[in-house]
């Protein structure tokens, strides 16, 4: 089982560098069209700092 120690982002997401999986967002230079979200707390609630998606 990989421990993703190596891994590339961008403004899209993050992708582990040894086995390609998609780790944060929709991975590295856009690799998927579905969010994993990453969410962080604002005043307003909650919402994922690559989709925008709200209130995990």
């Amino acid at each position: 089982m990989c421990q993703h120690l190596r891994t590339i982002g961008d403004n899209y997401g993050l992708t582990c560098l040894d086995c390609g999986e998609v780790l944060e967002g929709y991975g590295y230079n856009v690799q998927t069209h579905t969010c994993r979200h990453v969410f962080q707390k604002y005043d307003e609630g909650y919402e994922c700092m690559y989709c925008q998606g709200g209130n995990a």
